[in-house]
């Protein structure tokens, strides 16, 4: 059985040797230590773990008990909904990766884990929009040979630089996939898309700026 642990530990005042995030090998995990609380959204809480394998990885944890009507779900359709969300995520880092990552159940509530993907800092979010731009214009398209069928938009109100981050291969990568809409690809809608989404992140940097 799953199980993990509650006690936390700040990176910095403690050296732990860990293992680089391996799918395969982090399958046969029976325990995950949680050692440091990366942030919480609307859906979910994220934090920095070492599996009992001695990887080290981020485990995502789905937590929306409401609906938007902030009515409360019942215990089988908040199971039921915790993992389809998380099955979809799942699925979206494998077609838009080729990414493969866990689900698991810890403590009731259904969990991905994922690499740890590191953020990018404010000196050097400007020289990144170019890979934003060509991540969201090439992966974040599902092709049927040739032809482009659909592609994959992070809400406006979500897209952040949150959502920016270093993969393991030192290459940018766009994360926290839960909320993408999908849609019909039309090359004119997918430009647009792209330039507001690039807008708000240029938009959000000189604003982290100016505050600076």
């Amino acid at each position: 059985m799953l199980t993990l642990s509650e006690t936390s530990h700040k990176f910095g005042e403690i050296h732990i040797d860990v293992l680089e995030y391996d799918h395969e090998a982090m399958q046969n995990a029976t325990e995950y230590h949680f050692v440091a609380f990366l942030g919480q959204g609307q859906t979910s809480k994220v934090h920095r773990a070492i599996a009992s394998t001695g990887h080290e990885c981020v485990v995502k944890m789905y937590l929306q008990q409401f609906t938007p009507n902030d009515e409360k779900l019942t215990s089988s359709d908040f199971a039921n909904k915790a993992a389809e969300s998380v099955t979809r995520e799942k699925d979206l880092y494998k077609d838009i990766y080729g990414l493969d990552v866990n689900k698991v159940v810890l403590k009731g509530f259904h969990c991905l884990v994922l690499p740890l993907f590191v953020p990018i800092a404010a000196r050097d979010r400007n020289q990144c929009l170019d890979k934003i731009r060509n991540i969201l214009q090439t992966k974040f398209v599902i092709s049927d040979g040739k032809k482009k069928k659909k592609f994959f938009r992070f809400t406006d109100s979500d897209i952040s630089w949150r959502h920016c981050g270093w993969d393991s291969n030192e290459e940018v990568i766009l994360f926290d996939l839960a909320d993408l809409e999908e849609r019909e690809y039309d090359q004119a809608e997918h430009n647009q898309y792209i330039e507001s989404h690039l807008k708000k992140l240029q938009k959000l940097q000189e604003q982290i700026q100016e505050n600076s």
